[in-house]
């Protein structure tokens, strides 16, 4: 899947894997790769304006993270999430 973001890919297409990425993240039980892969598809909705779409599939990804909020930067990314889809599209 980690391919798919070097090919000439739409913005949107890719926040979406983006946040596919980081959904493998949380099933995989890896933090750093739910961490690194969220916070990029956040900056990808909000450079594009893609908050839309890519901030729908983050907002499914939100209450995955549930079992990560020990971790402080699991906790910071649910804000944003929650931030990204406050903001009017």
């Amino acid at each position: 899947m980690t391919d798919a973001l070097y090919q000439d890919i739409s913005p949107r297409r890719r926040g979406s894997v983006l946040t596919d990425l980081a959904t493998i993240g949380v099933q995989r039980r890896d933090t750093h790769q739910l961490v690194t892969y969220g916070n990029a598809a956040l900056d990808v909705a909000r450079q594009t304006g893609s908050a839309g779409y890519v901030g729908r599939k983050l907002a499914v990804l939100r209450p995955q993270l549930a079992p990560f909020r020990a971790d402080t930067h699991v906790r910071h990314l649910e804000q944003e999430i929650a931030r990204l889809k406050a903001v009017p599209a």
